[in-house]
């Protein structure tokens, strides 16, 4: 029995509390999903705002916790009769991991796993590639923030004056160190920004959260192994100062020059009487300030450069494509795909260029053919496939195969009079020749015009208007344009419209936006974008 973990885990109820934290952020996420809309709970912004709650209670609760029990032995003159038994540094160090691990190891996996869950439920409703990597960045932050605050909150308790200083200290170098830096990064990458060619184009979300990332899994690094030796090569001696006199803990607190000029003093009294030594502290000040000037430097010399290739990015030069002779451009289709294009070529055959969809990365330099029969009329890629209306009326769904080859998995319905076919992310459309819209795919929120909350495998009639000339999905809401000139939209608002008032505000069916009938036309993909007659 490790008698320090004894007295450091002597409040049984710590871990009950820690768990009742757990408790009522689930039932929170728990009651807000029976009693309100499921949709909006099971949003990725809303499991996103949990995790960032539960992750910041539990690392601030860590950070309180863990030096918490040295600092007031320390203070108490406890720390110094514990020194003098028999149990070594060694001893005192695992006693108090296992009181931190009594503590927060539980509520720590099941924080885990609520957030690896909401994460997949977020995924399966609408995947991206941002959120995807936003929930695995901010998992792997917590469990590294965790072990920096452990070994800092430590540290520091054997150097601050008090507790508040010591929880100040350290939640600031693990904590808010890193966003203080980045939002100045952002801010001198903004500023920079404006002063280049592509002014009204703002850096990547790569970028934003790699920066992120990588400052925050920095200061876990810097200050978690300095805490950790110290806490291996200084601890008696940083315990035991208070009643020894100032010693030489320049390594930790190398930002304290009272202790620097009282330890300075100290040793030139004792080293000469006669002629003393110049003290050695300016030198070493001036080491430690041209390292930190020289890593600014280098950090600023990446950061700039990586700013100047995202502002003149090297794009590779245009690749020319000549048809056969005796062919002409005039009938040629492209589709925006995943990775790359959809090409129809003039004799209706299906063809690739690009990486495609994310199940395969094959890189075909030039168009790659699919499909050599001549019955395509249009393509689109989706989450689940690729859907193609053929020029027999048909539409049918397609995965992409090992090779990067089509594999016609089934047809959608049954008809063969579809006219035009629009794909989105995971809801599409389609306009027979009668001009009745159907839809299909997900509908949590009435995205397909109809109040049946629940996903549509096969396409249901919109409205019983036969006039429709357009749809264009978007996000979880759709737009819609009429023969008359008409323009109308359902499905959730804020998908649409960002500046609207009704945000997250949900039309079960078609709605007219204007009265204006004067739309013309609707933009390709996910832009919200509407041309007039007057262009």
């Amino acid at each position: 029995m490790n008698g320090y973990y004894w007295l450091t885990a002597r409040a049984r109820l710590k871990p009950l509390h820690v768990w009742l934290l757990v408790i009522g952020a689930a039932g929170w996420w728990l009651a807000g999903w029976f009693s309100n809309e499921a949709t909006v709970w099971l949003d990725p912004a809303t499991g996103i705002a949990l995790a960032v709650i539960l992750n910041s209670a539990i690392k601030l609760w860590i950070a309180i916790e863990a030096g918490q029990q040295i600092s007031e032995d320390r203070r108490a003159g406890a720390m110094e009769l514990l020194l003098s038994t028999p149990l070594t540094v060694k001893d005192l160090l695992t006693g108090q991991f296992m009181a931190l691990r009594r503590q927060f190891l539980g509520p720590l996996l099941v924080i885990m796993v609520i957030e690896v869950s909401l994460m997949t439920v977020s995924l399966r409703s609408q995947y991206e590639k941002q959120t995807l990597y936003l929930w695995l960045a901010g998992m792997f932050m917590l469990l590294a923030d965790v072990v920096a605050l452990v070994f800092t909150s430590m540290a520091v308790a054997l150097t601050a004056k008090n507790q508040s200083q010591m929880i100040i200290t350290t939640v600031f170098r693990i904590l808010v160190l890193p966003w203080f830096v980045f939002w100045i990064v952002i801010a001198l990458a903004n500023f920079w920004a404006l002063l280049g060619p592509n002014a009204h184009e703002g850096f990547s979300w790569q970028f934003n959260l790699g920066l992120w990332f990588g400052l925050g899994l920095l200061a876990d690094l810097v200050f978690g192994t300095l805490a950790a030796r110290c806490l291996l090569t200084k601890f008696r001696q940083l315990a035991t100062e208070r009643f020894d006199g100032p010693v030489a803990r320049t390594k930790w607190r190398w930002f304290s020059r009272k202790a620097l000029a009282v330890s300075e003093i100290a040793n030139v009294a004792i080293t000469s009487t006669e002629q003393p030594a110049l003290p050695a502290t300016p030198r070493r000040r001036h080491r430690r300030f041209a390292l930190a000037l020289a890593t600014a430097i280098a950090l600023l010399a990446v950061g700039s450069l990586y700013v100047y290739r995202q502002l003149y990015p090297k794009l590779p030069g245009p690749v020319m494509i000549q048809l056969a002779a005796g062919e002409s451009l005039a009938n040629l289709r492209v589709f925006p795909g995943a990775g790359g294009f959809y090409l129809v070529m003039p004799d209706d055959s299906l063809w690739r260029w690009g990486q495609g969809p994310r199940q395969n990365r094959s890189d075909p330099i030039i168009p790659r053919l699919l499909d050599e029969t001549n019955r395509w009329r249009s393509v689109g890629a989706a989450d689940n496939g690729v859907y193609g209306l053929r020029t027999d009326g048909t539409i049918w769904l397609s995965m992409l195969g090992p090779d990067g080859s089509l594999i016609w998995t089934r047809q959608i319905g049954s008809d063969r009079d579809w006219e035009s076919l629009t794909v989105g992310r995971g809801h599409h459309g389609a306009i027979k020749r009668n001009g009745t819209l159907w839809m299909w795919g997900n509908n949590h929120v009435r995205q397909l015009g109809v109040d049946i909350p629940a996903l549509q495998a096969e396409p249901i009639q919109v409205g019983t208007n036969r006039n429709w000339q357009t749809v264009r999905p978007r996000g979880q809401g759709t737009l819609g344009l009429q023969t008359d000139g008409s323009l109308w939209f359902w499905g959730e608002v804020s998908y649409l419209f960002k500046n609207n008032t009704r945000t997250n505000q949900i039309f079960p069916q078609p709605t007219l936006y204007c009265r204006e009938t004067n739309w013309t036309t609707l933009a390709e993909r996910q832009a919200t974008y509407a041309r007039d007659s007057a262009g």
